[in-house]
């Protein structure tokens, strides 16, 4: 059969147009994708790694809270403020378990917690000076056993003829007498006394006041404990220093507690290196 030219060259034009093959055609567009409903996973906690017994930051750490409260029960004591002190001496008992500390140094941190919770029973000023001291013993003994603790700064002692003066080098002395307890050191102790022996007392500054003649006589007393105290040389036991520091402190704050007045409490003091 023949095909005219006209009806076939349609059908090519009409091909050419509706008879593209399936590969060429433009894909349909699709819609995206719903988003999940479920939240991502939180990425899983770090734990930070256990701190070794003995982790210098974390012994310093330990170190500087007991210096701190050790502090402030010295300087509330020689106020008068046994309630003060108390509340330091506790925390001392209480807050740590030296998990920082060596596996060495440990069992020397269970006498120093005793003899701080000790100070719960307290009545009375001689006692509360005897418990202070006996505690800082148990300080000093661990710091001979490590062969380390406290730096502290030298500062010169405070001079002066005034009535503010002499209680100035009364509280230099106190100070210096208990890092001589803290380092476990009879030879900065002794020489710490010996500093206030050589002063002397003044009576013209302590003439005023109802309270002058017991003002004076506590004075003397002090003085006298810082000679005993010196005289015990490097060579004394830890207790025959706390016996003799436990005294200083309570007659400091008897006398504190008559006329009113006493140190004010320091601001977060810590050692040069601790």
């Amino acid at each position: 059969m023949r095909v005219s030219i006209p009806l076939l060259l349609l059908a090519v034009l009409a091909c050419g147009h509706g008879c593209t093959p399936e590969q060429d055609k433009a894909p349909e567009p699709t819609a995206p994708p719903e988003p999940s409903a479920e939240a991502p996973a939180e990425p899983a906690a770090v734990e930070p790694a256990p701190k070794a017994p003995g982790d210098k930051t974390e012994v310093q750490k330990l170190m500087r809270g007991h210096f701190a409260h050790a502090a402030q029960a010295r300087e509330a004591l020689i106020r008068g403020d046994i309630e003060a002190a108390g509340a330091a001496m506790k925390w001392l008992a209480e807050h740590e378990k030296g998990d920082a500390l060596p596996q060495t140094l440990r069992p020397l941190l269970q006498p120093m917690q005793q003899a701080a919770a000790g100070f719960a029973e307290v009545k009375t000023l001689r006692e509360a000076g005897a418990a202070l001291a006996t505690t800082l013993t148990k300080c000093g003994a661990c710091h001979q056993e490590a062969k380390d603790g406290p730096i502290f700064a030298a500062s010169p002692m405070p001079t002066g003829e005034d009535a503010r003066s002499h209680m100035q080098r009364h509280l230099w002395v106190a100070s210096r007498m208990w890092e001589g307890l803290v380092l476990g050191s009879g030879e900065l102790f002794a020489e710490a006394a010996k500093e206030l022996e050589s002063t002397g007392v003044d009576p013209a500054v302590l003439t005023g006041g109802a309270h002058a003649a017991k003002v004076k006589a506590l004075t003397e007393h002090v003085h006298k404990l810082a000679e005993e105290a010196g005289a015990t040389g490097a060579d004394a036991d830890a207790d025959a220093r706390a016996h003799i520091y436990g005294r200083f402190l309570a007659t400091c704050a008897t006398c504190h507690r008559m006329v009113g007045k006493g140190p004010q409490p320091a601001e977060g003091f810590v050692p040069e290196e601790l």
